[in-house]
């Protein structure tokens, strides 16, 4: 059985409702759904769609942590699980028929894999898709990443899910690793990645088997941009310290303040937030490497920026 982690928080009728209908239409059935809710509100109105889809195996927890969160919640969902395997969700998702059933046989068939991921698409606030294939590709096709490549493939791309929804895990590589870090309020998935990547292997489904919505609400947008430089600041010094040769671990610091860095710059000018780059802005971002390389990358950053962002 796969146990399926939804934290909620000030639920959308309309998100939850297409959610909900994609989960009805999944070709793989045996799963239930673990919904943490951070607020009062939010259980009357899932309980009410739910009355439409009675086939969905549903169990309600109320995350009661003071300080709630999504990794919070999780953290909180964590002690319910039964499943041999563990899927993440966002309240505003929508996916594919194919989706759970593709990253289970992925960890299905495959022992040494801990954590299996798929390709997404972007859709905006009315659901419609604006962009597919939208991250980028750890390789070239379907497979296995062997853990002795991820250090420098989340150096070089980052966190490679992209986010929460498109993860399933099994219950040894999740339960060996939680709890999230609360701390870590933007990228506490992308350090819980790591970890795991320091035992298992991952696998890679090269198909867009969910639609991740991008609106204005989502948790991503609300947390700020300071936030989001500390978080990566821990996960990317983490990263570093696994690699034991000076010379490349100095050529991968160039190459997080020409990828990485610079964006940061370019977000903190344009917020006027020159406090925070004096303060804060700390290794293994420099601020003066990173101003470089945004300034003889500035005129394709700012177009990058207005399409995307």
């Amino acid at each position: 059985m796969v146990d399926i982690l939804l934290p909620v928080y000030q639920v959308n009728k309309k998100y939850f409702n297409e959610l909900l209908k994609s989960l009805s239409s999944q070709s793989f059935t045996n799963f239930r759904v673990l919904i943490g809710y951070d607020d009062t509100n939010s259980e009357d109105i899932i309980r009410k769609l739910l009355v439409n889809y009675p086939k969905i195996n549903c169990v309600h927890i109320y995350n009661s942590n003071d300080k709630p969160g999504i990794f919070s919640n999780l953290n909180n969902l964590s002690r319910y699980i039964e499943g041999d395997y563990v899927q993440f969700l966002c309240q505003d998702d929508i996916l594919y028929n194919e989706f759970l059933n593709d990253n289970y046989i992925a960890l299905k068939i495959n022992n040494c894999v801990g954590l299996s991921f798929c390709q997404v698409d972007w859709c905006d606030q009315n659901s419609i898709i604006y962009k597919q294939d939208a991250h980028k590709s750890p390789i070239n096709k379907s497979g296995v990443i062997a853990k002795n490549n991820l250090n420098l493939i989340l150096l070089n791309d980052g966190c490679i899910p992209g986010n929460l929804s498109p993860v399933m895990l099994t219950k040894k590589a999740y339960l060996e690793n939680i709890p999230f870090n609360e701390n870590l309020k933007f990228a506490s998935d992308f350090d819980f990645w790591y970890r795991i990547s320091r035992k298992y292997n991952f696998f890679y489904v090269k198909k867009s088997n969910i639609i991740l919505r991008k609106h204005i609400e989502q948790a991503s947008e609300t947390i700020g941009i300071r936030q989001l430089i500390l978080d990566r600041i821990y996960i990317y010094n983490n990263l570093l310290s696994n690699i034991s040769s000076k010379s490349k671990r100095f050529m991968s610091i160039i190459y997080l303040n020409q990828t990485v860095g610079a964006n940061q710059m370019l977000y903190l000018i344009r917020n006027k937030d020159f406090s925070f780059v004096r303060n804060e802005f700390k290794h293994p971002f420099y601020p003066l490497l990173s101003t470089f390389f945004l300034f003889i990358t500035l005129n394709g950053r700012i177009k990058y920026f207005n399409n995307n962002i």
